[in-house]
């Protein structure tokens, strides 16, 4: 029974990978709410096969695992400061289901960990059919070709650029995660294998540009030159040189994202904050506001949508017209999970971040230390921590490098 439970553990682990990239669910909420359900679900059938493997087979491993008392004490304490959070919280409805996700991704977590030994490195190629199927989806739909999803309200056409993950910053993340990982695999991968995931990696970078998600660019690059730099101080200027002439392009050629980076400079000598973060210095603003007023326990875990607005009127008065001047939309999301975090769980809880980054990055420099940095840029205008698509690829990555690092 134990072996049976461990089976369908190290299952559970590679097919969650391909289907969160592919699962949606008709209705208002077409992709977002469908993943995370099946993220919960998930969570909830590890956790019940992870008991009957623990039941059945001794508390050997478990024990093994949790002597490892950092990642141990970041796991417990995420989930313990989620919970003080949520009854501190000034919409304690919304922090119990912010609650339920924390929970649910450290019982994931946990699962994937337990059996990580038993994965090899090249199970990570399950993300490419998620890559080539996205990429080629939010192409078809970026240029107008063909696209199953039609929303009413979307007047742009960028903005369907869906694909089957969300609106394109959830692609252009999504892929960004995909493309790191997937170079790293081509690293100690051998033979067809390192092609394929070679192959995977270039394909994402691709849709990384189809997505014209500026944020995900600059993560990439910001990656890229750490990358180079393990190799030789040479490669760095390489790739230096290969991202100026891009830039340099871009300026005389029309090219997605890049080309709205170029105008990045002269925004900012203008004072166009809000042009290059796309209007979301009210967002940041109103987040600020809330550390600044609650900064040990922060409004509530998930609770920022609700005091968004109230916090946007009274910042109005405290910030420049310039910084608060944007667009007139309620933001469910901050936009920046480093000022996120701190709104809804105060320090404490960005502490807890942190230190999660840091044990990854010391203890897995090959895949950890890239990943933690691309997620380290992705969050300053992203939010990959409070979608499922990124959240469960970086609980599930992170696990396995956890894992693999005590084998």
């Amino acid at each position: 029974m134990a072996a049976r439970a461990e089976r369908f553990l190290v299952v559970s682990a590679v097919a969650g990978l391909v289907a969160i990239a592919l699962v949606f669910a008709p209705g208002l909420e077409i992709f977002r709410s469908g993943k995370e359900a099946l993220m919960r679900l998930q969570a909830i059938v590890s956790a019940f096969a992870l008991a009957m493997a623990v039941a059945y087979g001794g508390t050997e491993r478990l024990r093994e695992l949790f002597r490892d008392r950092a990642v141990a004490a970041v796991l417990a304490g995420s989930v313990v400061w989620t919970a003080i959070t949520t009854l501190t919280s000034g919409h304690r409805l919304l922090s119990v289901d912010s609650l339920v996700t924390v929970v649910c991704s450290a019982m994931l977590f946990v699962a994937v960990w337990y059996v990580a030994r038993a994965i090899p490195v090249a199970a990570l190629l399950v993300l490419v059919p998620g890559v080539l199927i996205n990429t080629a989806l939010a192409t078809l739909q970026e240029y107008a070709i063909w696209n199953p999803f039609h929303v009413s309200v979307v007047e742009v056409q960028h903005l369907e650029a869906t694909a089957l993950l969300g609106n394109p910053n959830d692609v252009g993340g999504y892929l960004a995660l995909c493309a790191i990982v997937l170079f790293a695999a081509a690293e100690v991968l051998h033979g067809r294998l390192r092609w394929i995931a070679a192959a995977g990696c270039a394909v994402a970078i691709a849709g990384v540009f189809v997505s014209q998600t500026r944020t995900a660019v600059l993560a990439i690059a910001a990656t890229a030159v750490f990358l180079a730099a393990r190799r030789s101080y040479k490669a760095v200027l390489v790739s230096a040189a290969v991202i100026v002439l891009a830039l340099l392009v871009a300026t005389q050629v029309e090219l997605p994202a890049l080309t709205r980076l170029t105008k990045i400079p002269s925004e900012i000598a203008k004072g166009n904050w809000n042009v290059v973060l796309s209007d979301r210095l009210p967002a940041f603003a109103a987040a600020a506001g809330m550390f600044r007023e609650h900064p040990l326990f922060g409004v509530g875990p998930g609770a920022y949508k609700f005091f968004y607005l109230p916090y946007r009127i009274r910042m109005t008065g405290i910030y420049p017209e310039a910084v608060m001047r944007g667009a007139g939309v309620n933001f469910a999301e901050t936009h920046n999970d480093h000022l996120q975090l701190l709104a809804e769980t105060g320090l404490p809880g960005y502490a807890l971040f942190v230190a999660a980054c840091v044990i990854l990055a010391r203890r897995d420099r090959w895949l950890g230390l890239p990943l933690v940095i691309m997620v380290a840029v992705l969050a300053l205008a992203f939010f990959p921590l409070q979608i499922a698509a990124t959240r469960h690829l970086l609980i599930t990555v992170s696990a396995l490098l956890i894992g693999w690092r005590r084998t």
